[in-house]
């Protein structure tokens, strides 16, 4: 990976680390295309009582509400996506995810599934570009600070 992608991954993390903070929440996502953001979004099952309305579910809904293509779009998230997600990101088309907490840090203050982003694409009809641990400490410290 070249300086140039670590830069924009890391200031694209810290964007959906914002967005997390406004809603109040440790998830965010933020869909990029290239160094433009496509939008941005948090967790909203809380306020909502929908438990399908994670950050990055709330993303795919929006993307298919404005009917954007998703060739060339990284879905920045605070979390490693759970198994519904990843599968819902690799229904909607998009080809790489960063993200910053693994499940396994995550499961210390939200119950997982015990199934890796890694292990949904492995079994999936679509390779995705994952990477992760990005700003993992400072996402991390807003799971510790907003824990349910």
């Amino acid at each position: 990976m070249n300086s140039s992608t670590e830069i924009r991954d890391k200031r694209m993390m810290q964007r959906a680390l914002a967005i997390a903070r406004e809603g109040m929440t440790p998830f965010g996502c933020v869909i990029a295309n290239g160094d433009k953001v496509v939008l941005e979004t948090p967790n909203t099952v809380r306020v909502s009582g929908d438990p399908s309305a994670h950050a990055e579910m709330n993303a795919i809904r929006q993307l298919s509400a404005l009917g954007k293509k998703t060739d060339g779009l990284v879905l920045y998230t605070t979390g490693e996506p759970c198994p519904m997600c990843m599968s819902a990101i690799m229904y909607a088309g998009i080809g790489e995810v960063v993200f910053a907490v693994p499940w396994q840090d995550i499961r210390r203050f939200y119950p997982q599934i015990e199934i890796s982003a890694r292990e949904v694409i492995n079994k999936g009809f679509k390779e995705i570009s994952l990477r992760g641990e990005v700003l993992k400490e400072e996402c991390l410290a807003l799971f510790k600070n907003l824990k349910p």
